[in-house]
């Protein structure tokens, strides 16, 4: 279980690195997070399946906007969600996900993502 989220980790770690690397002389702008949710995931990533589930099973997509951004494989939203964790004052370090990012405010990891979901209900 540990090798499997050192892996993840790594993996979006690398995937951060990347975006960067390619897309460092592209202007990109943070996405307007007023009244919307935006969830930047990835595919295979447990806590965020966990997350999603959990938006799926309380029906919250009905209360409040959702956009879903998946980032292991669309490196727009990987870029993205760099410039959005950086506009939220983490190092490159602390970028991971799920995060959600609302009204300009950063929550990151399955906990806090939900807590902030929990809200809506």
């Amino acid at each position: 279980m540990e090798s499997k989220n050192l892996i993840l980790i790594f993996g979006v770690i690398l995937l951060v690195s990347l975006a960067l690397f390619f897309f460092q002389n592209k202007s990109f702008s943070l996405p307007n997070s007023d009244n919307k949710l935006i969830l930047y995931w990835g595919v295979g990533c447990p806590h965020c399946q966990k997350v999603k589930d959990y938006i799926n099973q309380t029906s919250l997509d009905s209360k409040v906007m959702i956009v879903e951004k998946e980032v292991y494989s669309n490196s727009s939203n990987a870029q993205e969600l760099v410039l959005v964790a950086k506009s939220c004052g983490l190092k490159e370090q602390e970028i991971g996900i799920p995060l959600i990012f609302f009204n300009n405010k950063c929550y990151i990891g399955e906990v806090e993502a939900i807590d902030l979901l929990k809200t809506f209900n």
